[in-house]
């Protein structure tokens, strides 16, 4: 024989046994039955296999995506055969996964075996929420959550509402991945549905699942629109003049809210919320001087019901440049700025209150002040005290009962650390007392 035809010979011998290999590797019988327990797999390998290893090749992988557990018990009915048990662990029923065998090896050497076989579990439908009824917005979105896999498309053939609704699957990240869950749904009225009103959602009798389990009964999902909110006061009152140029907005509303909104000059502030019917802002940075301001006001109910906007509007007050006023910057490295006119005169150091007793923000004018204090229930005072409007006191280095000054204050001065008083190094208290007549403005801020 030829050296060429012999060469050939020895390929095709080779090719054919690795094709063979590859056959042997993944040739194997499996029949699969499911029922309302889980789904019991029989694998027949043809060839004997390592028992004791088998366990740690075996892989479910869920097609949807979710991070679901699931249980998985061997029993071997001969050397070669095998029977796994797998169950839904978790908390979503029917769904489809692959039921993967990696790599498990044989009695033979270096002999493996893979397979991977597909399983649709099956469950009855079941509505998981909500269940009771719920109070939801007119115009916003609230969720649907069944127990199994469904198909969006097929929800609006089997749902009966006298409202309509866009319905889209939840979608969430997990691990770098764009998940979609097909057990939770949004449903978002195509128009805005009346307020105070109740709605009635029925899911229809012989809706299918994504494992083609058929709903056996009528389920109902009642739901509730929220009353519209109602702003009842806005101060500073609409048109008012002479505003200061950090000033508090305050909101009153009839009803409870969740949340309050203000578009200010474009600027859009979300309102600390100080009671059910309470809400202040402030704005991120001092106001012009003399400038009017427009502004959209919006309150959020807990549905996330919202009121009519409100527009307001205000002026703020003019600065002569002989006029004396100050800002207190809060937060890091905190400082008093002291204005003549525009012009900045002076920069001190200064410390406001700590995160438990913090400084009240807002504008402010010098009412009264003293060259000492001392209270006799905190035991410590100071020298040349301001106090501002809303009782807040600006002074000196803090002392003791003996009128040492503290110098844990002093060290950590530009920090927050008092129960709401301004402090700082007494010879800028001293300036101050002697600079700043009283109605002097004061603007307090982070």
């Amino acid at each position: 024989m030829r050296p060429s035809k012999t060469l050939f010979l020895s390929a095709l011998t080779l090719v054919l046994l690795t094709l063979a290999l590859f056959i042997v590797r993944d040739l194997n019988f499996h029949w699969v039955k499911v029922g309302p327990e889980g789904a019991t797999v029989t694998i027949n390998f043809l060839f004997p296999m390592d028992k004791d290893a088998f366990q740690d090749t075996i892989k479910i992988q869920n097609q949807l995506g979710y991070t679901e557990e699931f249980t998985c018990s061997t029993n071997w009915l001969s050397s070669s055969v095998c029977q796994l048990k797998l169950k839904e662990a978790g908390s979503i029923r029917g769904q489809k996964v692959q039921l993967i065998i990696d790599h498990a090896p044989t009695q033979y050497g270096k002999m493996t075996k893979q397979a991977m076989i597909p399983i649709q579990f099956q469950s009855d439908i079941q509505l998981v929420s909500p269940v009771d009824e719920i109070l939801i917005a007119t115009t916003q979105s609230f969720q649907v959550e069944f127990n199994t896999p469904m198909n969006k498309d097929i929800l609006h053939h089997f749902l009966s509402s006298d409202a309509e609704f866009i319905i889209e699957p939840v979608k969430y990240t997990e691990g770098g991945k764009t998940v979609i869950d097909y057990t939770r749904f949004n449903f978002t009225p195509k128009k805005p549905l009346e307020n105070d009103h109740k709605y009635i959602l029925t899911f229809k009798k012989g809706m299918p699942s994504q494992s083609n389990v058929m709903l056996k009964e009528n389920q109902k999902i009642i739901l509730k629109t929220d009353i519209k909110p109602e702003i009842d006061e806005v101060s500073p009152v609409i048109g008012s003049k002479w505003v200061g140029l950090y000033p508090r907005i305050t909101v009153l509303s009839k009803t409870p809210m969740k949340s309050a909104y203000l578009e200010l000059n474009n600027e859009m502030l979300v309102g600390d919320v100080k009671s059910e019917y309470h809400a202040e802002f402030y704005p991120q940075s001092l106001l012009l001087p003399d400038t009017r301001y427009d502004g959209i006001v919006q309150i959020e109910a807990t549905s996330g019901e919202r009121s009519d906007p409100m527009a307001i509007y205000f002026t703020t007050q003019p600065l002569s440049q002989d006029r004396y006023w100050a800002e207190v910057k809060l937060g890091k490295n905190q400082e008093m700025i002291v204005y003549k006119g525009t012009e900045d005169i002076k920069h001190i150091q200064c410390s406001g209150g700590s995160q438990k007793t913090p400084t009240i923000r807002g504008t402010f004018y010098v009412q009264s002040k003293g060259d000492k204090y001392f209270s006799e229930d905190a035991q410590e005072g100071g020298n040349y005290w301001i106090m501002l409007s809303e009782q807040i006191r600006i002074h000196g280095m803090t002392r003791d009962e003996y009128w040492h000054i503290k110098m844990d204050v002093l060290n950590r001065l530009g920090e927050g650390q008092t129960e709401g008083d301004i402090v700082m190094r007494e010879e800028d208290a001293l300036w101050l007392y002697e600079t700043l007549p009283n109605d002097t403005m004061v603007v307090i801020h982070e």
